[in-house]
């Protein structure tokens, strides 16, 4: 099961501004593959990312690319916040938010993998179904 991308907010948009700027100054000029190899963020995530396309930065994703160009996060946030003129407390209650809607798609992922890792544990149609093998391999048409 695919996540839904989270939508990009104002806040996403002026931290993504900042990486963009720190980027485009940077002396290494690094490609999209050069920074996929520095930081195990993948080149099509990173494009989107730089391009604000699917879903918005995560905390982690943000975090790696500010050290990436040795920069702190929260100071990065804190220029983001002075650009959007956000408030430590619209900031602080967007992060709750953030954190509460991360921890529920981590403990779908977790369900997920466990799922798969033990479907036998598992009473699900794809286990007793006598026509699985049969309807796994009819064409959707």
């Amino acid at each position: 099961m695919a996540k839904t991308p989270r939508a990009w907010t104002e806040m996403d948009r002026a931290s993504m501004q900042i990486i963009r700027e720190l980027r485009d100054e940077d002396p290494r000029h690094m490609s999209l593959r050069t920074m996929e190899k520095e930081t195990g963020i993948s080149r099509s995530r990173l494009d989107d990312l730089f391009h604000e396309r699917m879903g918005s930065p995560s905390l982690q994703e943000f975090v790696t690319l500010c050290m990436l160009f040795h920069q702190r996060a929260s100071a990065c946030l804190e220029e983001a916040m002075k650009n959007t003129g956000q408030s430590y407390g619209e900031i602080i209650e967007a992060a709750r938010v953030y954190e509460a809607r991360e921890r529920e798609s981590q403990i779908t992922d977790d369900l997920i993998d466990r799922i798969a890792a033990h479907p036998e544990d598992y009473d699900v149609a794809a286990n007793i179904d006598e026509n699985r093998d049969v309807e796994s391999e009819t064409p959707d048409d």
